[in-house]
């Protein structure tokens, strides 16, 4: 869980990509690597989905826009923030 005091995002992908989906018995939906249920823990301030694998978030625009608008408004938000 998320220590007290703290405000944690995650954002988690579905894209099954990697040697994880055809050898991990992973449970729906996942990124290839974890699954979206392990990805939400007690204590979030927010959670969201997006179409990406699990290398692929670092690198996925959007998941990058939702990280800045968590940062600033406290958020996942897809509207960008000046």
């Amino acid at each position: 869980s998320v220590p007290a005091g703290r405000e944690v995002a995650s954002i988690a992908g579905q894209r099954r990509f990697g040697a994880g989906s055809w050898l991990a018995q992973l449970d729906s939906p996942h990124d290839g690597t974890v699954s979206v249920a392990e990805t939400r823990i007690d204590g979030l301030a927010a959670h969201t989905v997006i179409p990406a694998s699990h290398s692929g978030i670092v690198f996925s625009q959007r998941a990058q826009q939702l990280c800045l608008n968590f940062l600033r408004e406290g958020g996942l938000t897809d509207s960008p923030t000046a």
